[in-house]
């Protein structure tokens, strides 16, 4: 019981900052010899990130930085500087020059930014991505990861058909982890021309097959995303990207020129470990724990009843509704375990008001919830 009350006073925290989708799209338009490619690719992801936002019911909050302002310091400031909740999305995308040296310990290539240093690891933007902690990291490269700081790309931008616009927050909203990708593997070239990266406008073929897919899924996404790209180049037939794909804290496929990598145990594994130590937790629930659990839940209730204003509107769908549906479950869950029919019949309320669409019906049923924990506390922490 402890883990579950001390869930819910969390969820109801949290319940009223709407998810939002941190994009940073970093681009190295003012390049010579494929500034043009890498102006459309962040157009294409502009519109895509747009698009993401739009039907996943997520705030965007969208930062570019092209050329003249990109380079190597304001490339790391932006990426410092993005400041996501537990429960934001947080996507990185660049388009640019890319290399690698004979001496990296990591698969990643490095950024190639003129100053005040000639390269930026990618591996470093990911460990400050994923130290933030959002629910959902993104991070694509489309950049050469040769041992060279040329590159030359060739690609074909392919059209969208028909989407499914709750595929978004599937993708988007509803899935915990991390999705790291670069155009190429070491010792490759990245290719691009006039319409966009090879790797890119794969990655954006392979996002528009899940988006029309009838149960979307980040693995295949990837997977297909990151097949060979055929080039023809005399030094180099195909350019062959890479990737690893976390769900939660668990590596669920990546693809790597390490043959000696460890075989992935099933996500179930983690799953039902976490599920059996919740119910071992409950078992040596103490009542003396009570109270504290009891004064934090009170205290989320009556925030959230605080910022449920009279003006509020409410329609199904949007990120209200979709947080106090998560609220609603949450407190299902709490008064399922305390068996009381009345607080049960108060819970069915905040359920069957939200359906309606009726804030007023839903406040006043949370205010039933809220007297009944109260009324608990009385009972059983009062002296």
């Amino acid at each position: 019981m402890k883990k579950i009350v001390a869930l819910i006073a969390f969820a109801f925290v949290c319940s009223l900052q709407a998810q939002t989708l941190h994009m940073l799209i970093v681009a190295d338009t003012a390049d010579a010899s494929i500034g043009s490619s890498t102006l459309a690719d962040l157009q294409n992801m502009q519109n895509k990130a747009r698009e993401i936002a739009s039907n996943s019911g997520m705030k965007l909050n969208m930062k570019v930085l092209k050329s003249p302002e990109f380079n190597g310091t304001t490339t790391l400031a932006a990426v410092q500087a993005i400041n996501p909740g537990p429960n934001d999305t947080v996507f990185f995308y660049y388009s640019g020059h890319g290399y690698r040296t004979r001496e990296s310990k990591t698969k990643w290539p490095n950024m190639y930014v003129k100053k005040p240093q000639p390269g930026l690891e990618f591996s470093k933007v990911l460990e400050i991505l994923d130290q933030k902690n959002p629910r959902l990291v993104i991070a694509l490269g489309d950049l050469c990861n040769s041992f060279s700081d040329q590159s030359e790309r060739s690609a074909n931008l392919r059209a969208f058909a028909e989407l499914q616009p709750s595929n978004y927050k599937k993708l988007f909203v509803e899935f915990s982890g991390r999705v790291y990708a670069s155009g190429s593997k070491p010792g490759q070239y990245s290719f691009a021309m006039e319409d966009g990266g090879a790797f890119t406008n794969q990655w954006l073929q392979a996002l528009g097959t899940e988006l029309r897919a009838e149960e979307p899924s980040w693995k295949r996404l990837m997977a297909v995303a990151t097949k060979p790209i055929r080039i023809g180049s005399p030094d180099q037939a195909t350019q062959d990207p890479i990737f690893e794909l976390k769900e939660g804290k668990q590596v669920v496929a990546h693809n790597t020129v390490d043959e000696n990598a460890p075989t992935i145990q099933p996500t179930n594994t983690v799953v039902q470990q976490e599920v059996t130590d919740a119910e071992e937790e409950t078992e040596e629930y103490q009542e003396d724990e009570l109270c504290p659990d009891l004064a934090e839940l009170l205290g989320s209730l009556k925030q959230l009843d605080g910022a449920l204003k009279p003006g509020i509107r409410v329609t199904r769908g949007d990120n209200l509704y979709n947080s106090l549906d998560t609220v609603n479950k949450a407190l299902s869950s709490v008064s399922e375990a305390y068996g009381d029919p009345k607080l049960q019949k108060s819970v069915t309320g905040l359920s069957t008001a939200l359906e309606a669409n009726n804030l007023q019906a839903y406040k006043k049923n949370l205010g039933r919830v809220i007297q009944y924990f109260e009324t608990l506390n009385q009972d059983k922490c009062s002296e």
